[in-house]
C-alpha cells in the first residue's frame, strides 16, 4: 500500500479549519461566513479531507457505491415546549450536509429525509 503524501502548509491549514467545523454546531454556510471563506473552497477542502481520512468508506470491492449509512443521534428534549436549545436529532448526509432538528419530528418526515439521494 502506498504511503500517504505529506500535507502542504495550505492543506494543514484547511484541514485544521475542517476539524474546527466538525466540532462546531454550525451549518457549513454559517461556519464559512464566520471563518470568511467561500463555501465552494470549504466544500472542496472538505472533500479532500474526507478522501485523506477515508471518512466515507466504500464496499470491499472498492466500487463506486459508497456506504451511505451514517449515524443518527437522538437526544431527549428538556424543554416543556418540545423545542430544545440543542438538536434532538442530527442527520449527516454523505456529501457533508447536516440537518439539525430542535424538536420532535414526525418519523415519516425523518424517513423521507434519510432516503434523499441527491441532497
Amino acid at each position: 500500500m502506498a504511503d500517504t503524501p505529506k500535507l502542504t502548509s495550505r492543506a494543514k491549514e484547511m484541514f485544521a479549519i475542517i476539524e474546527k467545523y466538525k466540532s462546531s454546531e454550525q451549518t457549513q454556510k454559517e461556519f464559512c461566513k464566520n471563518e470568511s471563506i467561500t463555501y465552494s473552497t470549504f466544500h472542496w477542502w472538505m472533500n479532500q479531507y474526507r478522501k485523506r481520512n477515508n471518512t466515507h468508506s466504500t464496499t470491499k470491492n472498492n466500487d463506486k457505491h459508497p456506504n451511505h449509512f451514517l449515524p443518527i443521534s437522538f437526544k431527549p428534549s428538556n424543554s416543556s415546549h418540545g423545542i430544545s436549545d440543542k438538536p434532538v436529532l442530527t442527520i449527516e448526509y454523505p456529501n457533508g450536509i447536516i440537518l439539525h432538528f430542535y424538536k420532535e419530528t414526525d418519523l415519516n418526515t425523518i424517513s423521507q429525509l434519510i432516503r434523499l439521494q441527491d441532497f
